[in-house]
Order: C-alpha cells, then sequence, then structure tokens
C-alpha cells in the first residue's frame, strides 16, 4: 500500500511547486522594494515563459504550453494567499 506517483505526474506536479515557491520569493523581494503585487506575477510569470522558451534550444527538451500554464497556475496561487495574508493581517 502507498502513494505511488510516476515520473510524469511528478513532474508535472513540480511545476506547480516550484513555481508557488518562487513567486513567493518574487513578492517578498517587491514588498522589500515598496512595489505592487501585480509586479511580482508578472515577473513570476515571465520567468516561466523564458524557462519554457529556453528549452526550444536544448535537444531533449522542447517548449509545453501545459508546463507554462503549470508555471501561471503556481505563480497566481501565490498570489492569492499572498492576498489573502494581507487582509487578515489588516483587521
Amino acid at each position: 500500500m502507498g502513494i505511488q506517483l510516476d515520473g510524469e505526474t511528478l513532474r508535472h506536479n513540480a511545476h506547480y511547486v516550484e513555481y508557488f515557491v518562487l513567486s513567493l520569493a518574487l513578492c517578498a523581494f517587491c514588498r522589500s522594494r515598496k512595489w505592487k503585487l501585480s509586479r511580482a506575477v508578472l515577473l513570476g510569470c515571465a520567468i516561466g515563459l523564458a524557462d519554457e522558451l529556453l528549452k526550444n534550444w536544448l535537444p531533449t527538451r522542447e517548449f509545453d504550453f501545459t508546463d507554462l500554464i503549470r508555471d501561471m497556475i503556481g505563480v497566481s496561487l501565490a498570489a492569492v494567499i499572498v492576498t489573502i495574508i494581507r487582509i487578515v493581517q489588516r483587521k
């Protein structure tokens, strides 16, 4: 018994976690510079796009639109959680 994940599922789910953590760091960076949260979201999405575009030059990798969507979901989830935390802190 136990949970078994194949390599493909694990690789896909890693995108969510990877870009969630990256975006939390970007949110902290932008907040320290008194920038709006939207700038952190744009930076996170731009990094995800650059990551996928760079795969075109790697012989064993290729651009994957669904991976880009997963990256952006991770970025968006971090932005939503940061927004909720800020709202709760104000009250």
